[in-house]
């Protein structure tokens, strides 16, 4: 197998999936599991900028000089940004418009732009911003294999002194996101693998700020301690209490076991329950105003 990263000239394309309610809707699973994957990946770097810079072998000195006036973030991490299905829709629709449409940008044959096309979806946005990432390969390769491969691309063009541009995943305003990954099968003429997965993260705040708690509900099938692919639980309920105000907050997680609620002020609790109502799992908190990303293992 072999395989490059690279921005590619237009391209005349077959592509798999469709999107549908902010959210992929594909008869291939592993295409979405692959996109909550590398969104993970993300928050990751986010919440532990030194250690993604030590796993790439970046120079830290030359990392701070690449983030500027953010350098500061490196050293205790940025807050990490919720998943948003408006935003999963954008970078959907815009995935598929760039195979329909034969290009390779964020701006669309029509002039639109990333800002366009998050408020034409009814997002509010005070500050967006867009990564897009390719790979060509020859032979076979997984989704997810893909999209560590964009992650590694995406991370040390941000951190490298040498390239100039705003950032994305370095970026402590950003406070949601969203992520399609898609297949197809194109023509790039001789020289090039005929076989691509086509990356779109769509990353925004809104006018109106709200902090989020989020994560992943997931059974540690083989005990490391880290949610991976395919451990993903839905088919439960995750009730979030504020100790403030006694209310509760009832969420069903999406099909790879992603869910969302508004983050309560002060101390709050968090608890996985099944369809007979028993408690899975339940672990406590406390909100600042920041993001906070608290995945729940269900034994």
């Amino acid at each position: 197998m072999s395989a490059f990263v690279s921005v590619l000239p237009a391209f005349s394309a077959a592509a798999a999936d469709s999107c549908s309610s902010g959210q992929e809707a594909s008869a291939d699973s592993s295409a979405h599991e692959a996109s909550v994957q590398l969104y993970r990946m993300i928050n990751d770097a986010r919440i532990h900028p030194v250690k993604t810079m030590e796993f790439f072998g970046i120079d830290q000195a030359a990392a701070k000089d690449a983030l500027g006036k953010d350098a500061g973030e490196v050293e205790h991490g940025l807050a990490p940004v919720a998943w948003n299905d408006s935003l999963a829709g954008t970078a959907c629709n815009h995935n598929e418009d760039m195979i329909d449409n034969l290009y390779y940008s964020s701006t669309g044959p029509d002039g639109t732009t990333v800002s366009d096309r998050i408020f034409s979806a009814g997002y509010n946005a005070d500050k967006t911003g867009e990564l897009l990432g390719i790979v060509a390969f020859s032979g076979y390769m997984t989704p997810l294999e893909a999209a560590k491969i964009i992650f590694k691309n995406w991370v040390k063009t941000e951190l490298d002194p040498g390239i100039a541009g705003e950032k994305r995943i370095f970026n402590p305003e950003f406070s949601e996101m969203g992520i399609s990954i898609k297949a197809a099968v194109v023509d790039l003429g001789e020289d090039h693998p005929s076989n691509i997965y086509l990356a779109v993260a769509d990353f925004a705040t809104p006018f109106e700020h709200y902090s989020f708690l989020f994560g992943n509900v997931y059974r540690d099938s083989n005990n490391n301690g880290l949610m991976e692919p395919g451990e993903g639980v839905s088919g439960v309920t995750v009730i979030v209490e504020s100790y403030l105000t006694g209310s509760k907050q009832w969420l069903a997680p999406d099909a790879t076991g992603i869910y969302r609620a508004m983050l309560p002020n002060g101390f709050f609790t968090v608890e996985v329950i099944d369809a007979a109502g028993n408690i899975l799992t339940k672990q406590a908190g406390f909100g600042d105003g920041q993001n906070i990303l608290m995945d729940l293992n269900v034994k």
